[in-house]
């Protein structure tokens, strides 16, 4: 049940058109909740900070969000009270939006809103001290059932820099973010992104410590500025609780751009005209994007972000606005146009003319003036896509990697697109090639769906068969024994770091009458040896656990107590 006091919970970066190869940063996409059912669960709990001195306070004011792990749906909004303590009521969706009660769920701890960057000096943290739902420790709910889950954050760090161009003037319009490294390679962005000031400065607060992290910066798009740029990073290594950054300066350099205005026969804006930017990295083949739609702005202008040392060649084709999921108000196709510097022009692909990107300049393609289709141009033909071989490769193990191998597509510029799904429901963000098995996928069927899109072709897909997922395997250390059996001295378990995550437990027994007995009080990795171990040999069994990985257990024998 979506606490409907709580405002729209996420941030996006929206374009009108989706018309370069700058990424959009996407800092959260939460769903409304469905209406409530009869089946429900409560999640309750208290948030505690840890302060720079170690010393611990409740965190109070603060949102908390339970989420369907799987979509990354909000299920429901709690804030603390003054105590610190949260209460959220999860109602069985059924078959809508996030699903139902039986589905894996985590919590979001001290969510930021949009409007609100960097709310708290304390980091946003996923259930078990991660910063990424695709990480976080996950658990399922029962009718009825009321769950614990306290969390205690330790406090972040403060940066403040400044985002400028390469000439030295403030960069504007944009957003800085912090990233972390994940456990098992990649990195996840932590807390809404900051907004720069008009003199290009920022302040990020609540930013993790003790993890390796780095700073982006993303413009927004701007139609009206032919540039296009860099994303700058900066690297902060690893930062301690309490610790104030400054100078944590981003240099933004440019892009080479191509821009065009496209007119009708009267000089009116073709709008919502669709473009593909066939590019030659030098391999001399002309490649289509796998990334779109491109095309021209409600003013029929076109902008497209190149990268230097390539060829390209531009087609623009009329759909009718159908690329971009917009309606127009003309009803007769423009004629498929190719077109290049100085008014050249084509007909075909191999005829189109050849843009050259060499510098970083902006290609200014002028005005291009296309015809309707009536005029007797031809218009180009529908094409049929004949779909390839979609198949997995690699070990399904959680924490390993799968890769999606699809080959033979026609015709050649056939644009794919990938989305992994777990037990036949999308996984959110898993839309590339390759996917990284995570806890919670332990057990279940992954499958991916390659969709085939080529202009004048209605999209095809098709779905690997899947594969289920074994649980990890942890990777332990070698452990050691410090100290000596003796009657007042301490023994203590040496060992370093097993996989990421993992939680390791400790249990001492010592042997009485050829069979192996626990001592009182011998749950820690130290023990101290008492008077009622002298004559017997100890023993310490370490185990080690994982979400979605197989629990490793070790042990340590030694010679009688003295």
């Amino acid at each position: 049940m979506q606490d409907t006091s709580s405002p729209p919970r996420f941030r996006s970066s929206s374009r009108t058109l989706s018309i370069a190869a700058a990424v959009s940063l996407v800092i959260a996409a939460i769903a409304v909740a469905p209406p409530a059912q009869a089946a429900s669960a409560t999640v309750h709990g208290t948030l505690t900070g840890i302060k720079a001195d170690n010393t611990t306070e409740v965190i109070a004011g603060a949102a908390i969000e339970l989420r369907d792990a799987t979509t990354n749906y909000s299920v429901g909004t709690a804030w603390t009270d003054s105590n610190g303590e949260f209460t959220i009521t999860a109602s069985d969706a059924g078959g809508a939006t996030w699903g139902s009660l039986s589905d894996q769920f985590s919590v979001f701890y001290n969510y930021c809103l949009y409007n609100e960057p960097s709310c708290s000096d304390y980091p946003q943290e996923w259930l078990g001290g991660a910063y990424s739902v695709q990480d976080a420790e996950t658990f399922t709910l029962t009718d009825g059932a009321s769950v614990e889950k306290n969390h205690s954050i330790r406090i972040g760090a403060t940066v403040k820099g400044s985002v400028t161009l390469a000439d030295g003037t403030a960069a504007t319009g944009g957003y800085v973010s912090a990233k972390l490294a994940r456990p098992g390679g990649g990195s996840a962005h932590v807390n809404p992104a900051n907004p720069i000031a008009a003199d290009g400065t920022f302040e990020i607060r609540g930013v993790p410590s003790g993890v390796n992290g780095s700073l982006d910066f993303y413009r927004e798009w701007d139609d009206d500025d032919e540039r296009c740029y860099t994303t700058p990073e900066a690297d902060l290594g690893v930062l301690t609780p309490g610790q104030t950054v400054t100078g944590a300066d981003l240099v933004e350099e440019y892009n080479p751009s191509i821009i065009a205005t496209v007119l009708d026969p009267d000089g009116g804006p073709v709008d919502f005209l669709g473009a593909v930017p066939y590019t030659n990295s030098g391999n001399g083949e002309f490649e289509a994007p796998q990334a779109g739609p491109f095309g021209t702005d409600e003013q029929g202008k076109f902008k497209h972000c190149a990268v230097v040392g390539t060829e390209m060649k531009l087609k623009f084709f009329d759909d009718l606005g159908a690329n971009f999921g917009m309606s127009v108000d003309r009803t007769t196709p423009m004629v498929t146009t190719w077109v290049g510097t100085d008014g050249a022009r084509g007909t075909t692909e191999q005829n189109a003319p050849v843009i050259e990107v060499d510098s970083t300049d902006v290609i200014d393609l002028g005005t291009i003036e296309v015809a309707p289709a009536n005029t007797g141009e031809p218009l180009d033909p529908v094409v049929t896509i004949t779909p390839g071989t979609v198949s997995i490769t690699g070990k399904a193990r959680v924490g390993n990697t799968l890769t999606v191998k699809s080959t033979g597509w026609k015709p050649r510029a056939t644009q794919l697109s990938y989305q992994w799904n777990r037990a036949g429901k999308p996984i959110s963000g898993a839309t590339k090639m390759n996917y990284r098995l995570t806890p919670a996928d332990a057990k279940k069927t992954i499958t991916v769906t390659v969709t085939g899109r080529a202009t004048n072709a209605t999209a095809v897909s098709r779905t690997a068969s899947g594969v289920k997922a074994k649980l990890g395997i942890i990777k332990p250390k070698k452990l050691t024994l410090k100290g000596k059996p003796r009657v007042g001295k301490t023994l203590k378990v040496k060992t370093k770091s097993w996989t990421s995550g993992t939680r390791l437990t400790y249990r001492w027994s010592h042997r009485v009458k050829g069979k192996w007995k626990a001592v009182k009080r011998g749950k820690k990795a130290a023990y101290k040896v008492k008077a009622s171990n002298r004559g017997k040999k100890l023993r310490v069994t370490v185990r080690g656990t994982k979400p979605g990985y197989k629990s490793v257990t070790k042990v340590l024998v030694t010679k009688k107590a003295r």
